[in-house]
């Protein structure tokens, strides 16, 4: 279901049967889809922006639900994908991946340095901690 426009001007909303990931409802996910969803990454969107799960953020798992997809159609039928698709896809997947473990450890560092800064004042009640953000 999304969205569209006639060639009025008028709005409308297209209800058609597609597999997941197939955020422009042509009937076949492809790069086109991965483009738009790559577009509004990390961010709110509906259907036709990626948000293929209905959460209303454009993350990681609707990358995973689309690339689970990925050269597939309506029909059934499916096709090789092309090598620098192929390069495409998986960059962009290691590339959300290296993010994500980056916000892990940072909010790990910062519970441990907390932790430390609670050790020591508990020792030492003089000291005080300066804490940066």
């Amino acid at each position: 279901m999304g969205k569209a426009t006639d060639s009025d001007g008028g709005q409308y909303i297209l209800i058609r049967p597609t597999r997941l990931g197939d955020v422009n409802l042509d009937g076949s996910v492809t790069i086109a889809d991965f483009i738009d969803l790559a577009s509004h990454f990390n961010g709110p969107g509906t259907w036709q922006e990626g948000d293929v799960n209905g959460d209303g953020q454009v993350s990681i798992g609707d990358f995973i639900d689309l690339a689970s997809n990925f050269n597939t159609s309506y029909s059934g039928l499916s096709w090789a994908i092309a090598p620098q698709e192929k390069a495409m896809l998986a960059e962009f997947a290691s590339s959300a991946e290296r993010r994500y473990l980056s916000q892990v450890r940072l909010r790990d560092h910062g519970y441990r340095a907390c932790r430390f800064a609670k050790a020591a004042t508990a020792v030492t009640p003089q000291l005080r901690l300066r804490v940066r953000a």
